[in-house]
């Protein structure tokens, strides 16, 4: 299912030019895999990065590294840099993030720590959100409060889903 979620994205987007942020895969989670992306940005000389969770704050700081192999699991099991260079939140264009579920108005549904909307809130307005999940059915309406930042974009294996802004 990865390898559809992955080919829907590289269908609906260039990456060309832009700086993209994304996750490692927390196999026990049954995350997509981005692997294959990996390789694809690395291909077309797109600059990415992933992050690093300081599970005191919750916060994602990223970081570009230059080989996969250089990555240890935290004690919660996500996958991180063991060392890179620090790419400033300013400076993401692009941020494909994990998630467990999404409605059809850009909610979604993470881990509950909310490390990705206190990220959000530290970028650019112009970053683009892009979700990545095996799951293709939207939920009901998912209750949001102030600090959770909707996405513009959510791929499936079977759809892209657009939000509006």
């Amino acid at each position: 299912m990865s390898e559809l979620v992955i080919h829907n994205l590289l269908s609906a987007f260039d990456f060309k030019g832009k700086t993209v942020a994304l996750f490692l895969p927390i196999i026990s989670k049954k995350e997509v895999s981005t692997y294959s992306l990996i390789d694809h940005l690395e291909k077309h000389e797109v600059k990415w990065c992933i992050p690093t969770t300081n599970l005191k704050t919750w916060e994602l700081t990223f970081f570009s590294i230059s080989d996969v192999s250089n990555i240890l699991a935290n004690r919660l099991g996500i996958p991180e840099p063991v060392n890179g260079q620090f790419i400033p939140a300013n400076k993401i264009d692009v941020c494909i993030t994990p998630l467990l579920a999404h409605d059809l108005k850009g909610s979604r549904i993470g881990y509950g720590k909310g490390c990705y909307d206190k990220f959000f809130s530290t970028c650019n307005e112009n970053l683009i959100k892009i979700a990545l999940t095996t799951f293709d059915q939207p939920v009901k309406l998912i209750e949001t409060d102030e600090m959770d930042v909707r996405l513009d974009y959510c791929i499936t294996p079977f759809n892209v889903y657009e939000f509006q802004r």
